[in-house]
């Protein structure tokens, strides 16, 4: 009771103006609105997971069997041996990957585009009239060190500032000009050549497009090349020798990622002072059958690609695309064997690969739905043995047959 002999109240007392906090009295706000309380007994629980396991098996049967549908072939090129002036080196004992370890400079006099050149002799069956994804697939290769994640300036891949920051260390810039792109990343850009023709018929190559490897997203937002007054970026105050320089790893600069076949005589390297090598290689030509790279500076999908870093030590990347198809023959790949692996004890693959109407070979989700169906439908079977042989004669909240002894 109040002092007044009234009834007593919670209720706050407010100053005149003053709103209370108190929440309305709804059930909405009192969170007292009408709901669904199921009670879940054995006996009502089993169809759900019968119906579920069904579900899912028919499911996980029908992803398999789209699966089944995917063609997918690979081959490692790690160790292959080097061609020598058109044919097999001499005693076939000499691979690239040697080659490369023991001379990181080096540059195939007889095939100046490709530092060192082989060839795989294989049987490719089931990809005609099909398009078909190549992809190149490294191993023991960690794009995902912390380190290496960070050592990049997106600001600088879109062109909106000429240096990158302090995440590009260790690779920012060489005395006063910065590295266009910056950081490790970059520098270690992915630079094989891969080659497909009859081994029947060597020149008869299958042409393969660089295009449409890279996401859409990546390509509208976060790549963009500089302004430039003529047309061509290499001459944009960007790409000035003076402003910027190629990443240490590349034969290139990134204006030239994408370019046109230039003629022989000019495919020395400008930077020849600097690097103190005689003549480069730029396997990023968007105008040869072994190279067919798409777009241009850092546009270019190869580096695109390259950027949107792996998070497993090995994993694959999409290179180029056969858009009609690769017949049924024997064919020949030349590899321009560029990217050493040794130094970190990688190995390198080529994948052949087509798709299905949900995406790529993937049998690990179809293994999931049907795991899981098996797994509900035999927890149905078990709650359905339950029920029927140990609670027959038990009603449900009967506690006559608990025990209470301790």
């Amino acid at each position: 009771m109040s002092a007044e002999g009234g009834p007593s109240t919670d209720e706050p007392v407010l100053s005149p103006g003053q709103k209370s906090k108190k929440p309305a009295r709804s059930q909405f706000r009192q969170q007292q609105l009408p709901a669904w309380r199921p009670i879940l007994t054995p006996v009502s629980v089993l169809p759900i997971f019968v119906s579920v396991g069904i579900a899912f098996i028919i499911t996980g049967g029908v992803l398999l069997a789209e699966n089944r549908k995917v063609k997918e072939e690979e081959f490692e090129y790690t160790k292959c041996v080097r061609k020598y002036a058109g044919a097999v080196s001499p005693g076939g004992t000499e691979s690239c990957y040697d080659l490369l370890e023991n001379n990181n400079s080096f540059t195939d006099v007889n095939t100046l585009a490709f530092r060192c050149e082989c060839e795989l002799e294989v049987r490719l069956k089931g990809f005609a009239d099909k398009k078909t994804y190549i992809y190149y697939g490294l191993e023991n290769f960690y794009q995902n060190h912390r380190r290496y994640v960070k050592s990049r300036s997106d600001r600088q891949l879109r062109a909106a500032q000429l240096a990158g920051g302090d995440t590009c260390e260790p690779l920012l810039h060489r005395g006063n000009v910065t590295y266009a792109p910056c950081g490790l990343i970059a520098n270690s850009l992915f630079n094989d050549t891969i080659q497909l023709r009859l081994s029947n018929n060597p020149g008869a190559s299958i042409p393969l497009s660089g295009e449409g490897i890279a996401w859409k997203s990546d390509l509208d937002v976060r790549f963009k090349n500089p302004d430039t007054p003529t047309g061509d970026i290499c001459d944009a105050p960007y790409f000035s020798p003076f402003s910027s320089t190629k990443p240490p790893n590349w034969g290139v600069s990134a204006c030239q990622l994408g370019e046109a076949r230039a003629p022989a005589s000019t495919m020395c390297d400008t930077e020849t002072a600097h690097t103190g090598v005689p003549c480069v290689y730029n396997p990023w030509f968007s105008n040869q059958p072994e190279f067919g790279s798409s777009g241009r500076g850092y546009e270019n999908e190869d580096l695109v690609v390259w950027m949107r870093v792996a998070a497993l030590p090995n994993f694959r990347k999409p290179w180029r695309i056969a858009k009609d198809g690769i017949p049924d023959d024997t064919y020949k790949i030349t590899v321009g064997y560029n990217f050493p692996v040794a130094p970190f004890d990688g190995k390198k693959k080529i994948i052949f690969t087509t798709t299905n109407s949900i995406g790529g070979d993937n049998p690990f989700v179809a293994g999931c739905y049907i795991t899981i169906g098996v797994l509900s439908l035999v927890s149905g079977i078990g709650f359905f043995i339950f029920t029927r042989f140990s609670l027959a004669d038990r009603k449900l909240g009967d506690v006559s047959k608990l025990s209470w002894d301790h």
